[in-house]
């Protein structure tokens, strides 16, 4: 038989809430332990009086996640009191389990913590703990609904492909910079949509935002100038060199296909497996190994020099994307503009059909593109940490194998990422989807037709 003082640490109790004299057992059902809550002193929620007599004592079954793999039942009386005053009959509080609820509270805390990782589905978390779906959905939206943060100094837009997930194509992150917390996530990132949300945030919040940064994405300039008039809008830095190695890619594609008929040459050799040297500067006295395809030593700078001259454009595109890569990380240059100016006009660039969109772009862009170079707090605003979302957002929904609720993916996506939550009832649960009523179902339906036949 177990003791109080092993049961309560177990449970993670206060053994002085029970009785002495408990039991457990084993059986087909599962293990059971039977418990019974000390009588104490209790006053009448109704009209506050302390004077009251017990009634009876109330029996709950609650389920409990002691032992994982076998499923633990609780077994607990509880006395009920009746006023002397008002006659209104009352049960004792008890720590064991929430009000209303047939599932202990440690099972509760124990189905959060395993729901607060990335790859966890309300199915794995139900197996591991010997509870239904529906249970832990429900304790996921009973306890999980998380609101929105209030907006930061520093405020960082950037949308996530739903993977027709939902209604919209991209949804909209909102995310704190300098807590590197997620205010909130947006189902639509349409201008319409964007300004009906931030409509809704008082002025004296939205004043207080400083900076913004965005994606190059012309709503979001709309968006940011129309309700953060003291904010400066920045272009992430990242987005541009992303736009500028993909146009890079291009051409490397572009000129490896002359090459396709003859998969064996050094220039698809050079141009399939080395293409990374177009984004790299390698040391001109690097170790040098041996290449089993031209059968001699060579360093990454040498590969690198007959990579480039396979084509004078590789060549081209190659000094344009390492004058604005050492462009983009000198924080000291106290010419952006010029220097920005020179990158951009220099004619050779214009002769790549693919970097003239690229080209394009950074002149619209220029402006917000400088303003990215802002320091604060010895960090460059960008949306870097931001950027490391998405991959965690597209393993949520892959393991999820499909969501049909945007606001049960929202609380997931910042349960997971912001690590909070309260054993306090959220007062707004997520709302279920509506769905069509079940018809008449008629049990007997098999012996009605067949009596029919007959």
């Amino acid at each position: 038989m177990l003791s109080i003082s092993i049961l309560s640490k177990l449970l993670s109790l206060d053994e002085t809430i029970f009785e002495e004299n408990i039991s457990d057992i084993v059986t087909e059902k599962g293990y059971c332990i039977f418990l019974k809550v000390k009588r104490k002193g209790s006053f009448c929620p109704d009209c506050g009086n302390t004077d009251s007599k017990i009634k009876d004592w109330q029996k709950r079954i609650l389920k409990h996640s002691l032992l994982y793999g076998k499923d633990t039942y609780i077994y607990v009386k509880i006395p009920r009191y009746i006023c002397k005053e008002c006659g209104k009959t009352f049960e004792q509080p008890c720590s064991l389990f929430p009000k209303y609820s047939k599932i202990s509270m440690k099972t509760v805390v124990d189905v959060l913590k395993e729901l607060m990782e990335w790859t966890s589905t309300f199915e794995s978390v139900g197996k591991h703990l010997r509870l239904s779906n529906t249970a832990v959905q429900n304790i996921f939206d009973k306890y999980v609904n998380p609101r929105r943060k209030r907006l930061p100094e520093i405020l960082s837009l950037d949308e996530a492909y739903e993977n027709g997930e939902f209604n919209e194509p991209y949804m909209v992150v909102l995310f704190d910079f300098m807590n590197g917390k997620i205010v909130d996530v947006i189902e639509d990132r349409s201008k319409y949509n964007l300004s009906k949300y931030f409509n809704k945030v008082e002025r004296t919040e939205r004043l207080n935002v400083k900076y913004v940064l965005i994606d190059m994405w012309e709503p979001y300039v709309d968006v940011a100038s129309t309700f953060f008039p003291n904010a400066s809008i920045l272009v992430d830095s990242f987005h541009v060199m992303q736009n500028i190695y993909r146009a890079l890619q291009k051409v490397r594609c572009r000129i490896m296909k002359r090459f396709e008929d003859d998969a064996k040459s050094e220039q698809y050799y050079l141009l399939k497996k080395y293409n990374y040297l177009l984004t790299t500067n390698p040391q001109i006295g690097a170790e040098k190994e041996y290449n089993y395809k031209f059968k001699a030593y060579f360093n990454e700078y040498q590969l690198q020099q007959k990579l480039l001259e396979i084509d004078p454009e590789l060549k081209i595109i190659y000094n344009f994307w390492a004058n604005y890569h050492h462009f983009n990380k000198s924080l000291n240059n106290q010419n952006l503009s010029e220097t920005f100016d020179m990158i951009v006009m220099d004619p050779t660039i214009i002769t790549v059909p693919e970097f003239i969109p690229v080209i394009q772009m950074l002149q619209t862009w220029k402006e917000f593109i400088l303003r990215s170079f802002t320091v604060i707090n010895e960090r460059r605003l960008s949306n870097g940490p931001i950027e490391g979302l998405n991959s965690q957002l597209k393993k949520l929904m892959k393991v999820a194998n499909g969501w049909a609720n945007f606001e049960r993916f929202r609380a997931k996506l910042m349960f997971c990422y912001n690590k909070e939550f309260s054993l306090t009832p959220v007062k707004n649960k997520i709302r279920k989807l509506k769905t069509k009523k079940r018809g008449k179902y008629q049990k007997n339906r098999q012996n009605q037709l067949d009596s029919d036949g007959n």
